[in-house]
């Protein structure tokens, strides 16, 4: 009889979020949904069918993610592919004071796609704040957002150069100190 590992390696993809003020501080929030992650919390996935429609093929209420749902939380494969959401405009109605991208720890049930994975929960691993974007009409600084997502998700916070070159994405570490 085989015994389980005494550890197991998450897999590690790369996604970016939204930086929104809360009444506990910033938090990083989906792109796409209203969701918060909160610190030194893992963000557990849920099947919202009401958010896309219900789609007849859709298998009844289950855990998420599902092969035959678009459930789960989302990750890519390479930075490139999670910049088209750095940049990108997210359909959700909190309005972000900053953007950020970074690398996502994935565990549990992870369905891997061609270019991703959905996971059944994630944690942020490490994050980059961009340090190249005119901020003038932003309110906080990137040197505020990296020290209290440093020290509110405890984890490692690097400035960036984050640019779209063509069809590549590069992220960079930042040459200069948020």
């Amino acid at each position: 009889m085989e015994s389980a590992p005494d550890f197991f390696e998450p897999t590690v993809g790369w996604r970016a979020w939204l930086v929104v003020q809360t009444p506990d501080g910033l938090r990083l929030s989906s792109v796409l949904y209203p969701t918060i992650w909160m610190p030194r919390q893992e963000e557990t996935a849920v099947c919202r069918p009401d958010a896309t429609g219900r789609d007849p093929n859709e298998p009844p209420p289950h855990a998420a993610p599902h092969p035959r749902c678009n459930c789960g939380i989302y990750a890519t494969k390479s930075p490139d592919r999670a910049t088209s959401y750095f940049h990108g405009e997210g359909r959700g109605p909190i309005k972000p004071l900053f953007r950020v991208m970074g690398t996502v720890s994935l565990w549990g049930t992870i369905l891997e796609g061609e270019l991703g994975y959905r996971a059944s929960h994630a944690y942020p691993r490490q994050l980059y704040v961009p340090v190249n974007r005119a901020h003038r009409h932003r309110k906080i600084s990137a040197a505020q957002v990296a020290y209290e997502l440093k020290t509110t998700y405890r984890v490692e916070v690097v400035p960036a150069d984050i640019s779209v070159e063509g069809e590549e994405a590069a992220i960079q570490p930042a040459a200069r100190g948020v």
